[in-house]
């Protein structure tokens, strides 16, 4: 009886993660900021050293990110200084919209199991000025959580 009810609550909780992860890429992809990205372009050239982030509506520490053209790697950059979530990037299409993009990928050793399923995609669409895009990619399904731009 204890392991049917802890079986369902389990069942539950990821049928309403799913849910909420559907309808969070249902409003990404109807964003005004969608037919911007799609009209993007993979940086060129490709980023090196610090740009500045921005998140719409996010008031938290994330300030940014740092790229290392030489090794394809890069780190996120908080108010504090700290320096987290490190990342290897790469050309690639992207994983929904099929265009070519820059991959920021947190499927490296250093990251948390629950960091490694993010890949941000980055273009270009003005000199020195990228829009990206969140993803959560797990099991093979991929889901549209946000935006956010990195500038010079």
């Amino acid at each position: 009886m204890v392991l049917a009810v802890v079986l369902a609550v389990i069942v539950g909780t990821l049928v309403v993660a799913l849910l909420y992860l559907q309808w969070r890429t249902s409003r990404v992809s109807h964003d005004a900021r969608q037919t911007e990205f799609a009209g993007g372009t993979v940086p060129s050239p490709l980023p090196d050293g610090s740009y500045q982030g921005q998140v719409r509506g996010y008031t938290g520490s994330w300030i940014g990110k740092s790229f290392d053209l030489a090794t394809g790697t890069g780190v996120n950059n908080f108010k504090d200084g700290h320096q987290l979530y490190p990342f290897k990037f790469y050309a690639g299409h992207g994983l929904s919209d099929k265009i070519p993009v820059l991959k920021i990928d947190y499927n490296v050793p250093q990251n948390s199991w629950w960091v490694r399923h993010l890949v941000d995609e980055v273009v270009q669409t003005s000199p020195n000025h990228f829009l990206g895009k969140i993803h959560v990619h797990i099991a093979g399904l991929t889901f549209s959580v946000g935006y956010f731009t990195l500038e010079k």
